[in-house]
């Protein structure tokens, strides 16, 4: 999973109220990884989003058919 502080930065950035209700809980425990735990965020992503443990197919962008580009790929292009 990634860094506790990256979660909490995340977090923080996606809900900033959440931030305000965080700062008890850091005082009582200073430990990024309690925090995460307790936010009930200490979890494996790839995990999860694959829980028959298949690695994910990466696919490639589709190019729509039809479409005309604003920039050429290379020089040839010109």
């Amino acid at each position: 999973r990634p860094a506790s502080s990256l979660i909490l930065g995340v977090v923080n950035a996606l809900e900033p109220k959440l931030g305000n209700l965080m700062v008890p809980f850091f005082k009582l425990n200073a430990d990024e990884d309690a925090l995460v735990d307790v936010l009930g965020l200490n979890f494996d992503p790839e995990r999860e989003l694959n829980p028959n443990g298949e690695s994910p197919a990466i696919a490639s962008p589709a190019q729509p058919t039809g479409v005309s580009r604003l920039l050429p790929d290379g020089e040839d292009d010109l």
